[in-house]
């Protein structure tokens, strides 16, 4: 079940839908592609994913520039 649920989650965190609401592209029509919604929900994603893993070193850092990310995220709202 454990190998199940973490390639489940590593799936889940190679979505395409993160990157490309995060890409902040203007599209011809003048739409601006960007949602930190989406982009806060594939952080999410991959920090459960490198809890599942449980590698200590990657975690923190994966879990500091998670952090940091979501604070520049929430400082431009």
């Amino acid at each position: 079940r454990k190998q199940i649920a973490q390639e489940i989650l590593l799936l889940k965190a190679l979505h395409s839908d993160q990157f490309w609401w995060a890409s902040k592209k203007t599209m011809p029509m003048g739409e601006y592609l960007y949602s930190p919604p989406m982009v806060l929900g594939g952080l999410s994603i991959v920090r459960n994913l490198v809890d599942l893993y449980g590698n200590n070193s990657l975690q923190k850092d994966v879990t500091d520039i998670i952090g940091q990310i979501e604070h520049l995220i929430e400082s431009e709202g």
